[in-house]
């Protein structure tokens, strides 16, 4: 039978994959949401957003916000087991209730923090996850994957539902028998609602005697609002990146002493 650890982990991907799937379906079905009009007399152009089907952000928000409680249970779960195989159950006196898999950002454990938290483990597998913290980035504790998924689920679970966005990424211009003179577009990762203008501009033609052409490669994606981590970035991507991490870092140390 699998470890708890190992199905919390399942869980987190099982929340993470779905979300993958609505995400897709929505975008499918509005791959022609961008709409472009061009004037070939002025050379103007502009392209508009415009979907008649709900993103369903919402719904998005709660599989990640479900993905990110799994997974930091996971890793709760994964320093229990790691106690009670070298101390064996029961663990000793209140250490069930009080022990955690520790994350911390701007400090080290205290020895008392320390007992309580993973006093039960092979000291050798302590030493591994003290390693681990995010403390030991210094200044750049809040880039560390264990800090960014601890702050994430910490979030969701105690102030607000994570808030996912349409937006873009990367867009380009292009076609042919084209020089473009002048070009605006709103920045990448900033959300997008129907009739918002996303990119515009003027273009020419090199060859006055030949038709123009106009193309806008324009890839949909889902982010978070800023003001969180991770935000602005594609949020399935990022989300599977915390996955791996616990999977193939954190997992691939400590599995040894389970």
């Amino acid at each position: 039978m699998p470890h708890s650890y190992e199905l919390k982990l399942a869980r987190a991907v099982e929340h993470l994959d779905r979300a993958e799937e609505e995400l897709v379906a929505w975008t499918k079905c509005s791959s022609n949401a961008v709409r472009g009009e061009l004037n070939n007399q002025t050379g103007e152009f502009v392209f508009t957003f415009e979907s008649s089907i709900r993103f369903p952000g919402e719904r998005l928000g709660l599989l990640v916000g479900d993905c990110l409680h799994n997974l930091r249970s996971a890793l709760d779960h994964l320093a229990y087991n790691l106690a009670v195989k070298h101390r064996g159950e029961p663990l000793p006196g209140r250490a069930a209730e009080t022990s955690e898999f520790p994350i911390l950002g701007t400090r080290p454990m205290t020895p008392k923090e320390e007992r309580s938290k993973i006093g039960c483990i092979e000291p050798a597998a302590r030493a591994i996850i003290k390693g681990l913290q995010p403390y030991h980035r210094g200044d750049d504790y809040n880039r560390d994957p264990l800090w960014i998924l601890y702050e994430l689920e910490r979030i969701d679970k105690h102030r607000l539902l994570h808030v996912v966005v349409l937006s873009y990424d990367n867009a380009t211009v292009g076609g042919s028998n084209i020089a473009i003179k002048s070009i605006r577009a709103v920045p990448p990762g900033a959300p997008l609602e129907n009739g918002t203008e996303v990119c515009s501009g003027r273009v020419s033609k090199f060859f006055p005697d030949r038709p123009l052409e106009l193309e806008f490669h324009f890839p949909l994606q889902a982010s978070l609002v800023e003001g969180v981590p991770l935000a602005v970035q594609p949020i399935i991507p990022a989300m599977r990146g915390l996955v791996d991490y616990v999977e193939e870092v954190i997992l691939l140390q400590l599995r040894p002493f389970l």
